[in-house]
């Protein structure tokens, strides 16, 4: 009997212990990034076009919130030309539980971009497949960059 409540003891001390290494690889923390400072690094990162700033109005036409007021700040821009694929969004909602649904309407905006530029511009599907898609707590980051190791770099010291 006692082997077998040690045995039980180790399997629930083991699921809780792999609980909480599951939630710090998914991005699970509570803890609050400075969205604004975040963005602003990204887009200091090397570009080939000029970024500019979507309001949220255009933001909608891009990217296809199914409920868009689960989302608490919204900071994106996207090439102004419309010749590259170079975008950076850093999205905050309201609550975690809207992470995924949002995360989801990220990737899709990344699929679209693929489909547009598949044959517009193929040299920029490089950027595109390489797209990070990251999330953070209540944060999901996207960039569409050149360099997305710099991007990742960049996500890692805000998102600590």
């Amino acid at each position: 009997m006692t082997k077998k409540l040690a045995a039980i003891i180790l399997a629930i001390l083991f699921c809780l212990g792999s609980l909480s290494l599951l939630a710090g690889c998914s991005g699970g923390a509570d803890k609050a990034v400075d969205a604004d400072a975040l963005y602003a690094a990204l887009k200091k990162l090397e570009f080939k076009d000029e970024l500019i700033d979507m309001d949220m109005a255009a933001i909608e036409n891009y990217y296809f919130f199914k409920d868009d007021s689960v989302i608490e700040k919204a900071l994106v821009c996207k090439s102004a030309s419309g010749a590259t694929a170079e975008e950076i969004a850093v999205i905050t909602v309201k609550n975690k539980k809207d992470v995924e649904a949002v995360k989801a309407a990220v990737e899709m905006r990344v699929d679209d971009l693929a489909f547009n530029f598949e044959n517009y511009v193929p040299a920029e599907m490089k950027k595109i497949n390489d797209a990070v898609i990251q999330t953070y707590g209540r944060y999901i980051v996207l960039a569409v960059v050149d360099d997305p190791v710099a991007a990742q770099s960049v996500i890692k010291e805000y998102c600590k």
